[in-house]
Order: structure tokens, then C-alpha cells, then sequence
């Protein structure tokens, strides 16, 4: 079976995700750092099913989940690292909308 680069970038985000779960899980934070945290990575999970399912359709919801993460998922994840709340702030909702475009290609 020949796998498409979609495919192939879902598991590789996959693979980020668990890496950023370990790297942030053993991190002692703050209750507020540690839910965006959270947050981020139940966003970066759920595209990235996202991006394996539109491996099968289409390259253009694919875009769009990839687009969401980094922007999204990439930002908050900046953000709890460094704890830099102003670089970063106005790219979460454009991921997030991104994320969203991406379910909403799907369906279409």
C-alpha cells in the first residue's frame, strides 16, 4: 500500500504530539498554564485525525488542519514554554477557525 504525504504528515504529527505530551507532561506549571497546555494538545490530536482522515479525500482539509496546528496548537505551546503571552497572542483563533475550515471541507 503507497501512502500520500498526507498520511505521512498525519503520523509525523502524531509522533509531535505524543513528543510534546512527554516534554510538557513532566513540567510542573501553573493550573492556568497547564489547561491551555491541555488544550492545545486535545486541538493538535483531534486535527491530526483530521489530517489522517483527509489523507483518504482530499489535500485541501489537510491544509487547513496543518495550518490550524501550527498556528494554534504551535502558539499555545510557545507560549507555556517560554511564557511569552504577547508574541503569540493572535494566532490561536486563527488556527482555531483554520482547525474548523478544515471539519467543515470534510463534510462538504
Amino acid at each position: 500500500m503507497q501512502y500520500n504525504w498526507t498520511f505521512r504528515l498525519g503520523c509525523f504529527n502524531m509522533f509531535t504530539g505524543i513528543l510534546m505530551g512527554a516534554l510538557g507532561g513532566h513540567k510542573k506549571w501553573e493550573r492556568d498554564v497547564q489547561d491551555n497546555f491541555s488544550r492545545a494538545q486535545l486541538m493538535n490530536f483531534v486535527s491530526n485525525v483530521g489530517i489522517l482522515v483527509a489523507s483518504q479525500k482530499s489535500i485541501y482539509p489537510a491544509i487547513a488542519f496543518q495550518l490550524g496546528i501550527f498556528l494554534f496548537s504551535g502558539s499555545i505551546y510557545h507560549r507555556c514554554f517560554t511564557g511569552d503571552k504577547e508574541a503569540t497572542k493572535s494566532l490561536p483563533p486563527i488556527g482555531g477557525t483554520l482547525m474548523m475550515v478544515g471539519w467543515l471541507i470534510l463534510l462538504l
